[in-house]
């Protein structure tokens, strides 16, 4: 590592190396703002050319000895540099973070023979990509990509893959994968290996070109060399992970920091006037936002480097005879520091670090212990700085009347993106386990309300908190898999839904730190469908609380909660809806969530709402998603044989057909529920027939809403207050949900992809007389 002759952490020394990449980082920014993009490229264009040129001086190698051909920074110069960078351009170094993350399990554990393996890649100029999370309704934790031999012996890969974060970027990828017996292992192949397919599919509404998309494995061909065990994690995986994002969220502070200096100089050459004071506070205050912001993350910086050499010493100091395969003899001393001979191991925050020659389980889980507290704590620190921050800028340009010249919003809307990945409740409810309660990270809702009841006693007890949980002991283990319902809830028998009331909702989108908490609470109660109401006033409450509509409210928090299915619950026919207002915004919001949502009829009027409902689910299939052309070299952008007026008369009469595709999950899932039925051969299709919703100890209840008043119901923090009476549990289908796609409501719930009976009255929308006239549409 580093030494002080070398100096090679000294923070103007990276800047300048990676200067002419910061540069082209920025010029990709400006491609996609206003006032750039005819002075600019493509900005997609531009961040691969970024990421290139950040790969060709070293970016990649950065942490890797020089003798190994790294630059051998150590961990606060790296995250100095990536304060630094993403200044200038946040997605692109968010494209590099599993990568880094590969890095450091790696480096960990020198002298092993897949570390030398990844590590000499990493040398040669290799960017690194991959995939864990999964798409669907696979819990945290659990995954459906298997490795497997095939026929031949041969192992293959098989699965999908979404937040892939550089993936499309990367020279090799890494995935989690299930072997046939239930054992978790890591599995890299080459992003240019038979079957692997990458796609551009991320649409968040920031951190927009980090390459976050789909990953299709296909039978993908696996050298056996390249598949590690679960247990050669990175200890303290979690805290790098949070550490990297919150490295990311100081440089993007700084950015906002910048943009609100320039936007008052942008003014001073438009001939403005001095501005007031309270604007050239609100600058300032940006700046020193940013200034704590940087503080906090370099410290944990300092955190992670006294963690990171504990570790490489306990690791080397074990004797080959211990069973530890590659494991070589080290000429350091055990506890020296790389570089400094006879120096002892310290933290900056003066607690002790194991010296390395203690066993080394314990040093892992110490090291966990101590990344995921500091990790913690800066988050629940750095994060709604970086919000107020961004904020603030975003409010300088509009009162400097620059509008989007400078593309302010595009600070928050990249923080509040990053933010999503750990609400700070989790962080902050964590670091009072750890602290008070002594309680690790890692346990399941009921384990750990069950420890803190423990802990609880205890305290009461006068006996002090238990320091040594070891539910989480920082070394992953062999781990096996635990089957896993394709739908419905944990236990197979149904899925976990949460009613708000219209008021609460309307509460949650207007307050972000409410809905943090939320996302928080319905992380913890694995709650998977918000049920949100269509209730207008009508009580002479009309004014006292905003009512939204409920499908506009759902796209609104789409992106706030994410892998959040909706149902819009109805009593009835909506005060002078029209059956083809109704299917479009439903089916507008089909497509928006990816085919999560759906729609819950409590029928009033049982002759009214039926004729209603099948007016609405026959626009639904009157013009089919297949019958779109997928490929801009298709003759016209859709074949117009399937699509159908469906001529309906009567009270709710429409034509049609709708102008909006069908669901990508075949048909919007449908409940009722209030007495309205819907049988085989009949025009109209229900998913399921629901009791009233009311307190749920686990079924569908009956009864009135739990916590309504009046016509808006209750407020938000009363809500989540007693979140527990608004839990209902939807019903599991059959499971054969699997032929949607992942991601919708219906494979959520398990649900058939139902066959609509057709109106007798339905007709070809456009006249197709030959062959010819086929998709002229």
């Amino acid at each position: 590592m580093s030494t002080a002759a070398s100096a090679p952490s000294v923070p103007g020394t990276l800047a300048e190396r990676f200067a002419p990449a910061a540069a082209l980082m920025r010029r990709a920014v400006r491609a996609g703002s206003s006032a750039g993009r005819p002075l600019a490229g493509d900005p997609l264009k531009e961040r691969a050319e970024a990421v290139r040129l950040l790969a060709q001086l070293g970016f990649g190698r950065l942490r890797l000895p020089r003798a190994a051909g790294g630059l051998d920074a150590d961990v606060p110069a790296l995250m100095d540099l990536l304060i630094h960078l993403s200044a200038a351009d946040s997605d692109t170094v968010q494209a590099w973070r599993t990568h880094l993350l590969v890095t450091e399990r790696n480096l960990v554990r020198p002298g092993t023979a897949e570390s030398s393996r990844w590590l000499g890649r990493i040398a040669s100029g290799a960017m690194i990509g991959g995939g864990w999370t999964e798409p669907g309704g696979t819990a945290t934790g659990t995954f459906e990509t298997t490795l497997a031999a095939d026929e031949a012996g041969n192992l293959r890969l098989d699965g999908r893959k979404f937040y892939s974060t550089g993936s499309l970027y990367a020279d090799w990828l890494e995935f989690s994968a299930v072997r046939p017996g239930g054992e978790y292992v890591i599995a890299g192949v080459p992003a240019s290996a038979p079957g692997v397919e990458l796609r551009d599919d991320w649409t968040g509404f920031g951190q927009k070109y980090t390459a976050s998309g789909t990953t299709v494995l296909g039978a993908v061909p696996v050298d056996p060399r390249d598949v590690v065990a679960w247990d050669t994690q990175h200890p303290a995986l979690e805290g790098w992970q949070q550490a990297v994002l919150l490295a990311i969220l100081a440089g993007i502070a700084q950015a906002a920091a910048e943009t609100a200096a320039e936007a008052l100089e942008v003014a001073a050459r438009f001939g403005a006037d001095l501005p007031g004071e309270d604007l050239l506070g609100r600058i300032g205050r940006i700046s020193a936002r940013a200034y704590g912001v940087r503080a906090v993350v370099m410290e944990l910086a300092r955190e992670l480097q006294a963690t990171h050499e504990a570790l490489v010493n306990a690791w080397e100091a074990q004797p080959c005879e211990s069973g530890i395969p590659g494991t070589p003899h080290s000429s350091r001393e055990p506890g020296a520091l790389p570089g400094a001979p006879g120096a002892s191991v310290a933290a900056p925050s003066g607690r002790p670090v194991p010296s390395g020659t203690g066993d080394l389980s314990e040093i892992r889980r110490q090291a966990a212990r101590d990344a995921d507290l500091a990790s913690a704590k800066a988050h629940s620190l750095v994060l709604p700085e970086v919000l107020a921050a961004t904020n603030e800028a975003a409010a300088v340009t509009g009162q400097l009347g620059l509008f989007d010249r400078l593309s302010a919003d595009r600070h928050w809307r990249n923080a509040r993106t990053l933010g999503c990945h750990n609400p700070v409740v989790f962080k902050e409810r964590m670091i009072t386990d750890m602290e008070t309660f002594g309680i690790a990270p890692g346990l399941s809702r009921e384990e750990r309300s069950s420890a803190r009841q423990e802990a609880w006693t205890r305290l009461r007890q006068g006996q002090g908190k238990d320091r040594e949980q070891k539910a989480h002991d920082g070394t992953p283990g062999t781990r096996t898999a635990v089957a896993q319902p394709r739908h419905g809830g944990q236990d197979g028998s149904g899925t976990r839904a949460a009613l708000l009331s219209a008021r609460a909702t309307a509460e949650l989108i207007a307050d972000p730190s409410l809905l943090e908490r939320a996302a928080g609470v319905l992380h913890d109660r694995d709650v998977r469908v918000l049920v949100l109401p269509d209730r207008p006033a009508s009580d002479g409450t009309a004014g006292t609380a905003p009512v939204f509509d409920p499908s506009i409210a759902a796209a609104v928090l789409l992106s706030r909660l994410p892998g959040t299915a909706f149902l819009i619950r109805t009593e009835g026919i909506p005060p002078g809806e029209l059956p083809y207002n109704f299917a479009r915004r439903l089916a507008t919001l089909e497509h928006l969530s990816g085919g999560a949502a759906g729609w819950w009829l409590d029928s009033q009027d049982h002759a009214r709402d039926r004729e209603f409902a099948i007016t609405v689910q026959q626009l639904w299939a009157s013009w089919p998603l297949e019958s779109v052309a997928t490929s801009q070299d298709a003759p016209a952008f859709a074949d117009v044989a399937p699509i159908r007026r469906i001529n309906r008369g009567g009270e709710f009469a429409s034509a049609g057909p709708l102008n909006v595709p069908s669901s990508p999950q075949g048909l919007p899932v449908v409940f009722f529920s209030g007495g309205l039925q819907a049988s085989a051969g009949d025009h109209l299709y229900a998913d399921g027939h629901l009791g009233q919703a009311g307190p749920a100890s686990g079924d569908a209840g009956t009864g009135e809403d739990a916590g309504t008043t009046g016509a808006t119901g209750i407020g938000a923090e009363e809500w989540l207050a007693g979140i527990d009476a608004h839990l209902l549990t939807l019903p599991a289908g059959p499971g054969a949900g699997a032929q949607t796609p992942d991601g919708t409501l219906r494979a959520l719930l398990g649900l058939p992809v139902p066959e609509l009976t057709p109106l007798p009255e339905a007709a070809p929308r456009f006249d197709v007389h030959d062959d010819a006239d086929k998709g002229a549409l």
